[in-house]
């Protein structure tokens, strides 16, 4: 089964080297175009807007993507990986005020878990703090790289440590955020129209809303059981023709 038009690949065979060389216009259509595939809704139940299906679907869709541009693949890897862990959460903030916007491309969602894998797997220290000033939590610091922070909006998903020691959180956070800012585009050799930047957090107050765990290390390690599993099936299940 084909998951992506003829006009839709042609439009990636023709930029996939722009779409890796530079950022720009291009780039920055590029995630409601893939929207407009359906890419986002599939393995999203139809009660949520989306197109129901498999979580292994969402594999193929995007192997299938992965064969025409590598930028396309990996800022749609981001965003889907946001919407899975939204839908995972026990908070349904996500889904209520970002989902809509998500499935069609309209917001941008940039999956900035990499610090947090190699905090859990003790490599380093986490790079956002929870810290407290006059009864009230404050986010502080910095992630270095986080791919699809699309220019006019996005929201980001990433975990934050309490100065006290107490049990990482993840969170879900807006650009709209007061304190919270973008850099440029990092420079790369390739994927250049990823929308990949850093976001600084510069004593952010952190809304109870934005929680997606209180419990980052349980969570994280379900969404990643869960993968595993999607991944270990994806070859064995049957697969439409």
């Amino acid at each position: 089964m084909s998951y992506l038009t003829t006009e839709f690949i042609d439009w990636l065979d023709q930029h996939a080297d722009a779409l890796n060389q530079e950022s720009g216009p291009l780039a920055d259509e590029l995630l409601e175009k893939v929207a407009k595939q359906g890419l986002f809704k599939i393995g999203v139940p139809e009660g949520l807007g989306g197109s129901g299906g498999y979580p292994t679907d969402v594999i193929e869709a995007l192997s299938q993507l992965a064969q025409h541009s590598l930028t396309a693949a990996f800022i749609s890897w981001g965003h889907r990986t946001f919407i899975e862990n939204i839908l995972q959460s026990e908070n349904s903030y996500g889904r209520t005020y970002w989902l809509p916007q998500l499935l069609t491309g309209q917001l941008a969602a940039g999956t900035g878990l990499s610090n947090a894998v190699k905090f859990l797997s003790s490599i380093e220290e986490l790079n956002v703090s929870i810290v407290e000033e006059a009864g009230k939590l404050y986010l502080q610091g910095r992630l270095p790289w986080v791919t699809n922070l699309g220019n006019d909006q996005f929201v980001a998903i990433f975990v934050a440590g309490y100065d006290d020691g107490r049990t990482p959180i993840v969170l879900s956070v807006s650009s709209t955020a007061i304190g919270l800012s973008r850099s440029n585009d990092l420079e790369f050799v390739s994927l250049q129209g990823s929308n990949t930047a850093s976001l600084i957090f510069d004593k952010v107050e952190l809304d109870p809303q934005w929680i997606v765990s209180d419990n980052a290390p349980e969570f994280l390690g379900y969404q990643f059981g869960l993968a595993l599993d999607w991944l270990s099936v994806h070859w064995l299940r049957p697969r439409p023709t």
